[in-house]
C-alpha cells in the first residue's frame, strides 16, 4: 500500500492532513465536506459556490469550511503553476476534547464558511509546524494531537470555532463511517448491525432523509478516489483497487459519470 495512504489512515482518529495537487481547471460540482476543514492555497486560486455565492480565495489565503457543507469548487492555475493547497480535517472526538479543554466554553460558532484574508504570522507558522511533525517518521500521536488542537486555537485567534455536531441525521453518520475506512468492502448487513437496527430499518431510515445505502457508498468512495487524485502519485489502477473497483475503466466510467470528466484529466496540464 502507497506510503501516503498509510499515514493518513494514521491520523484519522485524530484529524487528516493532505497536500492537494491538481494541474487541470475543472469544475468539481456537489462535492460534500463531511468534517470541518481547514485549507490553505498554496499556489494558484480556489473558486468556490456556495450557497448562491461565488468566492475566490488567492494564495496565501485561508478557506475554512463547517462540517456538511455542499459546495461547488475549481481549483485554478495561475500562470502555468499547478494548484497547490494544505488541507486539514478534524473529526467530531477532537472538537469534543478541544472543548473540554477549554476554560471558558464556546457560544458562538461557526456555522457558513469563513475567508482569512490576512492570516496572522503565528497561524502560518502553526501550520508549517505542524506539516512537519506530521512527515516526520519520528512523530507519535500525543505530538499530533497537540498540534491538531494548536490550529483549532489558532482558529479562535481569528474568530473562527468549529460547532459539535449533536443532532447529526444518519446519512451524516454513515459518511464518516464510510470514510473512516474507504478501502473497506462496505456491505448492509455490517452497517446495520453498527447502528444496531436491521437491514431494512437501515435503508428505510435512510430512504426517509432522501438517499441509499449505494447512494452514500458511490459518493464515499469517488470522493476518496478523488482526494487519491490530488495527493497522492498512484496511477489509475491502483486508485481504482484502493477504492474498491476490480479494474481501471470501471473507476474511470463511475468517475466520469460523477463528475463530468475521466480521473486522467484531473491530472493533465
Amino acid at each position: 500500500m502507497n506510503q501516503v495512504i498509510k499515514k493518513s489512515q494514521q491520523l484519522t482518529k485524530l484529524g487528516q492532513y493532505s497536500r492537494v495537487s491538481q494541474s487541470c481547471n475543472y469544475k468539481l460540482s456537489q462535492v460534500r465536506i463531511v468534517d470541518p476543514m481547514l485549507i490553505r492555497v498554496v499556489q494558484g486560486s480556489k473558486v468556490i459556490s456556495y450557497k448562491g455565492e461565488i468566492y475566490e480565495i488567492l494564495a496565501g489565503e485561508l478557506l475554512v469550511v463547517p462540517a456538511n457543507s455542499l459546495l461547488d469548487i475549481t481549483n485554478q492555475n495561475i500562470q502555468n503553476k499547478i494548484y497547490l493547497a494544505d488541507c486539514f480535517t478534524w473529526p467530531q472526538e477532537i472538537l469534543k476534547q478541544y472543548e473540554s479543554l477549554k476554560t471558558t466554553q464556546s457560544t458562538d460558532f461557526t456555522h457558513q464558511i469563513k475567508i482569512v484574508r490576512s492570516v496572522p504570522n503565528i497561524f502560518n507558522a502553526s501550520i508549517n509546524y505542524t506539516i512537519s511533525i506530521i512527515q516526520d517518521p519520528l512523530s507519535n500521536y500525543d505530538l499530533l494531537l497537540h498540534q491538531f488542537i494548536q490550529l483549532l486555537r489558532c482558529l479562535e485567534i481569528v474568530n473562527i470555532n468549529f460547532p459539535i455536531s449533536v443532532n447529526e441525521g444518519l446519512k451524516q453518520k454513515l459518511e464518516r463511517l464510510i470514510l473512516g475506512a474507504p478501502t473497506k468492502k462496505w456491505q448492509s448487513k455490517a452497517i446495520a448491525k453498527h447502528f444496531a437496527m436491521s437491514e431494512s430499518t437501515l435503508r428505510r431510515r435512510l430512504s426517509d432523509e432522501g438517499t441509499s445505502l449505494s447512494n452514500i457508498l458511490f459518493e464515499a468512495r469517488m470522493s476518496y478516489g478523488l482526494k487519491l487524485l490530488q495527493t497522492t502519485h498512484l496511477n489509475i489502477t491502483q486508485i481504482a483497487q484502493e477504492v474498491g473497483y476490480d479494474s481501471g475503466s470501471r473507476f474511470a466510467i463511475y468517475f466520469r459519470k460523477r463528475f463530468g470528466f475521466s480521473p486522467k484529466h484531473m491530472r493533465d496540464r
